[in-house]
Formats: structure tokens, sequence, C-alpha cells
């Protein structure tokens, strides 16, 4: 029995196919959804850590204070010292914590924007090509809102 030959595609059914695949391929969205997560995961810890480092701020100047009218009074008060070096300490871990969280997330979201501009490119050449093919082809604006939650 002799095999049946598959019909040519044509340029604009090839176009297709590829653009198919790459709309079919999740990769891309998955990693930047993690990318989204990173984000929303570390701001909230940076959230949460940015009261606590006010709140230390406000307790060292109330120490720092504290020592000043005790030294004018003649007197040391050991204890508001102790107290200040242990909150300063404190603080310098929350203050580097938040400023990790902060790096990570700005770098992701950096991310963010590298895959948004690349999936718009190339989402754009698509266009391009199917327009060039067929000049019924939507116009690009209207054309890419029906791809503008996915990444390429």
């Amino acid at each position: 029995m002799a095999k049946k030959k598959q019909p040519e595609l044509t340029d604009y059914e090839k176009i297709q196919k590829e653009f198919q695949e790459d709309f079919n391929d999740q990769e891309l969205q998955e990693r930047f959804d993690q990318f989204e997560k990173t984000v929303k995961d570390f701001k909230e810890l940076y959230n949460i850590l940015v009261p606590q480092i006010n709140e230390r701020i406000e307790n060292i100047s109330t120490l720092n204070e504290m020592i000043v009218r005790s030294a004018k009074l003649g007197f040391l008060n050991t204890q508001a010292v102790n107290q200040l070096k242990e909150t300063e300490a404190s603080l310098k871990e929350q203050m580097e914590a938040a400023d990790l969280y902060k790096e990570r997330f700005t770098n992701e979201e950096k991310l963010i924007t590298k895959y948004k501009e690349g999936s718009n490119d190339k989402l754009f050449l698509y266009w391009k090509m199917f327009r060039a093919l067929d000049e019924k082809t939507e116009p690009w604006l209207e054309w890419k809102t029906k791809y503008s939650n996915r990444i390429f």
C-alpha cells in the first residue's frame, strides 16, 4: 500500500504551527509565574520588617535620650546602655534582612519586565509575519490583546 503524501503546508500554516507551539509551551509562563510569586513573597517579608525596623529606630532614639539625660544628672544608666546595644544589634540584623528581601524582589521585578518585553517583541514578530502573509490580520493593538496574559 502506498503512503499518502501529506499536503504541503502554506507559509501561513507553517507560521501558525510555530506560533501554536510557542503558545502551548508553558515553560516561560511557569518561570514568569514563579518570578511573580517570589516578588509577592519577598515584598510581604519586607513589609513585615519595615514597621519593626521603624519601631527599633524610635527605641534607639528614646534610649539615646535617656542616656544623655542620665549623664546630665551625673549617673550612667547601664541598663539603658545595654538595651541600646541590644537594640542596635537587632536593628542591624533586621536592616540586613530587609535589604536582602528588597534586593531579591527588585531583581525578580527586573526579570518580570524582561520577560514581558521579550514576550511582547516575539508576539509582534509573529503578528508581522501573519500580517505579511494575510492582509486581513487584525491591527496589532487588537491582535495582541488576545495574548496579553501570556508569556511567550
